[in-house]
């Protein structure tokens, strides 16, 4: 089947997200562009986090879309379906039931990070003109970095190498699968329930930071907004935007 995408290689490059928003700015067309590579110098994260990855060992890429039928507004509901289609495409390799998205878009596998997503909007008035999507996949990596604190690669889980053309293309047909459903806005509340089914720690009592001190609480589900709905064990539920609240891992 003839892909929709047009892809765009790199042997080398600081950031696919950041090329692409600089061949945006530049006036170049890039929707529906796929912009992968295979070893990133200045890969980013949520904020200021950086993504560590061998080079030829792991998938790195950026793709262009325009959402459709999609407020500003509801941005949050791309992240939640992008985040699913990461899920659909590792669920082909490894146990689905082990799977979780870590509030915002990271995927999880057990306790260890395996995917990470970064998404930027370019909003005119009351539309989003063009989203571009940074997905980091940990495929075929077998040691990491030790100040990376909990990764994990497709490979270490199955003990089997990969060919990242394959996990590539498979990944963007459930990107695609994901986006179409999108588009039907009676749609929608199935893909925050399923995003809500699939939160790490979902109800479940543990340590977080919040506000500079260590609190106990559980985690309720997320807003349309994208805000964190924590519930602690003493005080009333926060409603947490990106950084308000760390996530303390087991070591």
């Amino acid at each position: 089947m003839k892909s929709i995408y047009q892809f765009v290689h790199f042997a080398e490059t600081g950031s696919t997200n950041r090329k692409m928003q600089e061949d945006l700015q530049a006036g170049k067309n890039i929707l529906n562009h796929v912009y992968y590579t295979d070893y990133q110098t200045a890969g980013k994260g949520i904020d200021s986090n950086s993504w560590d990855s061998e080079a030829k060992k792991n998938l790195l890429l950026s793709l262009a879309v325009k959402p459709e039928n999609l407020e500003p507004v509801h941005q949050f509901m791309l992240t939640k379906a992008i985040s699913l289609a990461v899920v659909d495409a590792v669920s082909l390799y490894v146990d689905v039931e082990k799977l979780s998205i870590k509030w915002p878009n990271d995927i999880y596998y057990d306790n260890s990070k395996l995917a990470g997503i970064l998404i930027s909007n370019t909003i005119n008035a009351n539309q989003i003109e063009l989203s571009i999507i940074g997905i980091g996949l940990n495929v075929n990596q077998l040691k990491f970095p030790e100040k990376v604190p909990n990764p994990v690669s497709i490979s270490q889980i199955t003990t089997k190498q990969y060919d990242l053309e394959d996990v590539l293309n498979k990944l963007l047909l459930a990107v695609n699968d994901r986006l179409i459903q999108l588009k039907e806005v009676d749609l929608h509340h199935f893909i925050s329930f399923e995003y809500l089914s699939r939160m790490y720690r979902l109800e479940v009592w543990e340590n977080y930071r919040y506000q500079g001190k260590i609190i106990r609480a559980r985690i309720l589900g997320v807003n349309d907004y994208g805000q964190l709905h924590l519930e602690p064990e003493h005080g009333e539920i926060i409603y947490c935007d990106f950084k308000e609240v760390e996530f303390i891992l087991p070591i």
